[in-house]
């Protein structure tokens, strides 16, 4: 919950700074809020249900929560200034979070894995190029 919330906060600073779309906060709130949907009916199941809610909590987080995210981000990469190689790197960033989706929307964990730890990969360090891009 913490990671979503970060994540929204991250969106709003970016947003002001380029003055990006109020749609992208939008869609960035209906992610958390989604993305909370999930955990909390993790934790309400308690171990006895988790079985038979994890499968619609990992399709909620995964699929639609990110895919959320993703769309977010790329509506404020498009509003942000920059050049020929961080937009490439933002693409590549941002196909990895359509994989994720992609992968949880089709139940292929290995590939909702592996475009997981990629879109980590890239977004952590995004995160931090920007604090200093856009100060």
């Amino acid at each position: 919950m913490l990671a979503a919330a970060t994540l929204f906060w991250c969106y709003v600073w970016w947003r002001a700074r380029v003055n990006g779309p109020r749609s992208a906060i939008l869609i960035a709130a209906l992610g958390v809020a989604v993305d909370w949907t999930a955990e909390t009916t993790l934790i309400l199941a308690g171990n006895a249900g988790y079985a038979t809610f994890a499968p619609l909590a990992f399709f909620l987080t995964g699929a639609i929560a990110n895919g959320l995210y993703t769309v977010a981000g790329i509506q404020l990469t498009l509003a942000t200034p920059l050049g020929a190689r961080s937009r490439a790197y933002a693409a590549l960033m941002w196909s990895a979070g359509m994989l994720l989706s992609a992968g949880a929307i089709l139940s292929l964990s290995l590939v909702t894995a592996l475009a997981t730890a990629e879109l980590f990969a890239l977004f952590i360090p995004w995160c931090v190029w920007l604090r200093y891009r856009l100060a």
